[in-house]
């Protein structure tokens, strides 16, 4: 978790604050920061351009999955902190 939180703090998704009362806070509100955000922090792999391809399909399989990761990038853009959280709980996560 730690380590998350590192890579975490590092891509600016959070903040932290050493000692007793120390903890991580977002330094945005939930609204402006998006799943994207995490998921290059974290896993940038995920969100990384796909490889060029060689090979009789090599077009065919690039132009594939360079639509998908679109996709998926568009939706991590558009999902944010805010959307995922529930209304009802507390704006604070204890751990």
């Amino acid at each position: 978790l730690v380590q998350i939180m590192n890579e975490l703090k590092h891509a600016k998704v959070v903040d932290s604050k050493r000692g007793k009362a120390g903890g991580y806070r977002l330094p945005a509100r939930p609204e402006e920061i998006s799943l994207y955000d995490i998921v290059a922090a974290v896993e940038p792999a995920l969100v990384a351009a796909p490889p060029q391809q060689t090979g009789e399909s090599a077009t065919s399989v690039t132009l594939t999955w360079t639509r998908i990761s679109a996709e998926f990038e568009k939706h991590l853009r558009k999902t944010t902190v805010a959307t995922m959280m529930d209304s009802s709980s507390e704006p604070m996560f204890y751990i």
